[in-house]
């Protein structure tokens, strides 16, 4: 990710940017700390080709570079999965 450069298109801006997911609940991924690197424009990400099918937690995290001299970034997630309820609360996976 060094030397990253973007390319603006209004308030858009394309960076390449490093997806973490980190295992909560041990199992729940197929390998307990993943690091997927994308190129400038970013992609898709399919969850189901990094998770065991267990249920459970992970964290999920974001690395920007930091050359972009961004001051207020918005970075939004669409998911196509449902909402559900666990112990009476409703837990979504995305906007």
């Amino acid at each position: 990710m060094e030397g990253a450069s973007a390319g603006a298109t209004g308030d858009i801006i394309f960076a390449p940017l490093r997806v973490y997911l980190v295992e909560k609940n041990n199992g729940i991924l197929r390998q307990p700390k993943i690091q997927i690197d994308y190129p400038l424009g970013g992609g898709r990400l399919d969850l189901s080709a990094y998770t065991s099918g267990q249920i459970g937690s992970f964290y999920f995290g974001l690395e920007i570079p930091d050359n972009l001299g961004l001051t207020d970034l918005r970075v939004f997630y669409v998911s196509g999965a449902r909402s559900r309820k666990i112990d009476g609360e409703i837990f979504d996976a995305g906007v």
